[in-house]
């Protein structure tokens, strides 16, 4: 039996991580196992908008610690839920020069001694530029949307959206003399909406979603595994999706206010779902 273990994290006004409590083992004193029907019908009843208001639910972030799954509960407005959020750097990044909106990047990733700086603001603008580390803007990768970064063994990777041919991308960025962000075709991805990376413990493989199924990369072994997941309820919850693993033979999704497991054995690929303690009462 799978052992879940919550990890909740407290926080002073500032932000700043001031404890972390383990308690032993889900009790469902902390979250609910709830039902695809259930979560259905309350998603349903909000008006199709599962979390509603967004900002009620803490953001629960899967896991691996010991070998076994673990969940870490946090705020939503704790900086690290923010992947690639603004950082610091010693140049100018206001590029509102270009578009009024640009004035800082949505996106940021360390290329090397570079920077990956992206204003993805959808139908109001979009560019991802390479800049140097003196700010030297070095080439321009793409006017399409960037939607999520990630890093994995000294690799750089990214998912775009293309508005005028409404389709999303996986890409690498290669570095060297010029710059590109070039298709990645590790596996076939035929997408079904959003498509996103998600962050996971595991520092050699990349976990992607859409609405209908969940991607396993690994960098290293170039092994890769589809999992399509027909069920209406995953549908509802992977645009939301924030944090994936894999843990004792299943697949685990976090995101705000829910944690979904999947069982790649199981007949129909059933989801399995936990929602915090409030969800239920809160939703209706």
């Amino acid at each position: 039996m799978l052992t879940i273990i919550i990890c909740w994290v407290g926080v002073v006004a500032q932000g700043v991580v001031a404890e972390e409590h383990t308690p032993a083992a889900l009790t469902l004193s902390e979250f609910y196992k709830v039902t695809a029907s259930e979560v259905q019908d309350a998603w349903k009843a909000l008006g199709n908008n599962f979390i509603a208001p967004v900002d009620r639910w803490p953001m629960c972030d899967v896991t691996v610690r010991d070998g076994k799954l673990a969940v870490r509960v946090r705020r939503l407005a704790y900086p690290e839920t923010q992947e690639w959020r603004p950082q610091k750097v010693s140049f100018d990044t206001d590029m509102t020069r270009i578009n009024k909106m640009f004035k800082e990047p949505t996106h940021m990733m360390p290329v090397g001694k570079d920077w990956l700086c992206a204003y993805a603001y959808g139908e109001f603008g979009n560019r991802c530029w390479l800049f140097s580390n003196a700010g030297e803007r070095k080439t321009l990768l793409t006017k399409n949307q960037i939607v999520t970064l990630a890093t994995v063994k000294g690799r750089y990777f990214a998912t775009t959206y293309d508005s005028e041919k409404y389709a999303f991308d996986f890409l690498e960025l290669v570095p060297g003399g010029t710059p590109q962000l070039k298709p990645l075709n590790a596996f076939q991805i035929n997408g079904s909406g959003l498509l996103k990376i998600l962050p996971n413990p595991d520092k050699e493989t990349l976990f992607l979603i859409d609405q209908a199924q969940l991607f396993r990369w690994n960098v290293t072994t170039n092994a890769s595994s589809v999992i399509r997941v027909s069920d209406e309820c995953f549908a509802y919850l992977a645009p939301d999706a924030h944090s994936a693993c894999e843990a004792e033979g299943c697949f685990w999704i976090g995101g705000p206010g829910f944690v979904c497991g999947i069982d790649p054995t199981a007949a129909g690929l059933a989801l399995r779902l936990f929602v915090p303690k409030d969800w239920l009462s809160g939703a209706k």
